[in-house]
């Protein structure tokens, strides 16, 4: 049986249950994009994050009503990437960045 742990906790059916979750971002960042990257404010810790283009087009197609696999399968058309590597490159990104507290995972969409 897969497994991954996110924020502490298992979730049994591994990488492709993470793919059919909905990410959304936390409501606490400050998001801003100058010269095609992105820059997120945590304001838990007051720490700047910088996002290189492809983080940041994540960040941005996190709107709560995508799962991280129909965001893979963007950033796969849009950065000219095979959908596996974008499937396992986008789902190691929204973990952490779900760790972190910025994205909020969802079995079902967030509003």
């Amino acid at each position: 049986m897969e497994f991954c742990i996110l924020n502490g906790i298992t979730h049994f059916g591994g990488a492709s249950k993470m793919l059919e979750m909905y990410a959304g971002q936390s409501k606490e960042i400050a998001f801003r994009v100058i010269e095609g990257e992105g820059i997120l404010l945590t304001p838990e810790d007051g720490k700047l994050h910088n996002l290189n283009p492809v983080g940041t087009r994540i960040f941005e197609l996190a709107n709560g009503k995508r799962t991280v696999k129909e965001i893979a399968a963007m950033i796969a058309g849009e950065f000219d990437v095979s959908e596996k590597v974008a499937e396992r490159d986008t789902l190691n990104f929204t973990e952490s960045l779900a760790h972190a507290k910025i994205l909020k995972l969802s079995a079902k969409p967030i509003k």
